[in-house]
């Protein structure tokens, strides 16, 4: 459905029209929907700044999270580790079970954060963040969103993502 809206935030349509010529564009079918309709309009993703390092700002020290990004070792096999981390050459010399060990970045949750776009205006801020958030979200990495007023935990996914841009779309209105 496409709605012609002025700026970024919320809009409320009290009322609408359905109209469909499906299949073959000979007959055409309407109907009045008398239900009102809440629209989040997001920020248009805008932005020239790199995604936030992890384990920068808005973490903890660099903590050891299993990733698939850099071998940190073997460690003593634990019931629920993939097969795929196994480490078949040190059971086939009579070793103990092992397991490969990865740490990296994918593991660890990045915070997108108002702070941290500091000289920028409200809008041009928004825009940013929203630019990390469908970013992280392809990347498919875990992200969560800090805003004045509100904080998103990490997370990931298209429920996530929208909970992101819809407090993006609601930032400045009552609406939150």
């Amino acid at each position: 459905m496409a709605v012609p809206v002025a700026r970024r935030g919320v809009t409320r349509v009290p009322q609408f029209e359905l109209r469909t010529s499906y299949p073959f564009g000979w007959f055409y079918s309407w109907t009045y929907v008398h239900r009102p309709l809440t629209i989040y309009v997001a920020p248009a993703p805008r932005g020239d700044r790199a995604l936030p390092s992890v384990g920068g700002q808005g973490s903890t020290a660099k903590s050891e999270a299993r990733g698939d990004e850099d071998f940190s070792g073997l460690k003593a096999y634990q019931p629920g580790v993939p097969l795929k981390h196994m480490a078949w050459k040190v059971l086939a010399r009579g070793g103990e079970a092992a397991v490969r060990a990865y740490t990296g970045p994918a593991a660890q949750p990045e915070w997108l954060d108002w702070s941290l776009l500091e000289g920028l205006d409200a809008e041009a801020r928004l825009s940013q963040l929203c630019l990390w958030v469908l970013e992280s979200d392809a990347a498919q990495r875990p992200y969560g969103l800090r805003i004045p007023g509100q904080e998103i935990p990490p997370s990931g996914g298209s429920a996530h993502r929208f909970a992101c841009l819809r407090a993006l779309a609601a930032f400045g209105s009552a609406e939150t």
